[in-house]
């Protein structure tokens, strides 16, 4: 019995293992949504077999993964987002729920993000701050642009190339929590399908219509938007500025979820919903936010009644 359970994680541990080693290498070659997979593979060993059998398949697939990209990059890739799994897959095995396996999620991410970040530029000496600032400020500059040869004065847009670009430099710490966060979301939600396949089904992340965070989130977006109206030392401004950042994506994920609540009751077709909700965020952001943060304090869909202060379990 026990060299049958052995022979059976040494197999899924090589079959998982290749996939990994597939997916980190097509990513390299192809679009952004094939990294929320590469850690899928690990997240099912590390749930259904336990850490200690995945880690040396995390190293494996590095490995391989170095050898057939023939890129330090695959190796990078696969150790970073194979911590992820790591962490999701463990902390689903612990019985913890979808938030609390999120956080440890997005906890991990954002440390393996920031050592990747170190990594690369002591190996490469490239900066990639510098090179996502690049990027960003040239197509500011390709919009600015396409504006002028519409016509339009380039007073339509909010801030020149160069001020976009100290944002972005500026908000980095906020936006790598939220992209890890987004990640280690999206791998979760793809390691279920999995996993539910497999006869291994885990809890689901709560609906859209279910999200509502914290009463406090809207008193302390609001308190720190007021708090960077005063003269601030330049890195509590830092501090406060990501803080405030990452309060405003959360106030806006809210009024997204309210904003899909009361579309899904229109009598049309779910695809003309969807359209209605991309358009919502594409054309009018600040209204989701605005929208979220009056839901996030009179909780205008009764989430909180009868309940805990917060409808997310952990």
């Amino acid at each position: 019995m026990r060299m049958n359970k052995d022979t059976k994680t040494l197999t899924e541990g090589a079959v998982l293992a290749a996939l990994t080693v597939l997916i980190s290498t097509l990513y390299l070659y192809l679009p952004l949504p094939l990294l929320v997979a590469i850690p899928v593979p690990l997240l099912v060993l590390t749930y259904r077999h336990g850490i200690s059998s995945a880690i040396p398949v995390a190293f494996v697939a590095a490995l391989l993964a170095g050898l057939f990209s023939h890129l330090v990059q695959g190796v990078v890739l696969v150790l970073s987002m194979g911590a992820l799994g790591l962490a999701l897959g463990e902390a689903l095995r612990q019985g913890f729920g979808p938030i609390r396996t999120l956080f440890w999620g997005t906890l991990v991410m954002t440390i393996v993000s920031i050592a990747t970040f170190l990594i690369t530029l002591w190996i490469t000496g490239i900066n990639s701050l510098d090179t996502m600032v690049k990027s960003v400020t040239e197509s500011y500059t390709t919009v600015t642009e396409l504006y002028q040869k519409m016509g339009l004065g380039t007073e339509a847009l909010p801030m020149t190339a160069e001020q976009f670009g100290q944002m972005v430099r500026l908000i980095f710490p906020a936006t790598l929590v939220v992209s890890s966060a987004t990640i280690a979301g999206l791998s979760y939600w793809l390691g279920g399908m999995v996993l539910a396949k497999l006869g291994s089904p885990v809890p689901r992340l709560p609906k859209l219509t279910a999200w509502i965070f914290p009463r406090w989130l809207g008193f302390s977006t609001l308190g720190l938007m007021l708090v960077l109206l005063l003269p601030l030392p330049a890195w509590l401004s830092v501090v406060v500025t990501n803080l405030y950042y990452v309060g405003i994506l959360l106030l806006a994920l809210e009024g997204l979820a309210l904003a899909w609540h009361l579309i899904s009751r229109l009598t049309v077709g779910k695809t003309v919903k969807v359209i209605l909700l991309v358009l919502l965020f594409l054309l009018l952001p600040w209204l989701l936010v605005w929208g979220g943060f009056a839901d996030n304090l009179a909780d205008y869909r009764g989430l909180r009644r009868g309940r805990d202060e917060s409808h997310l379990e952990s």
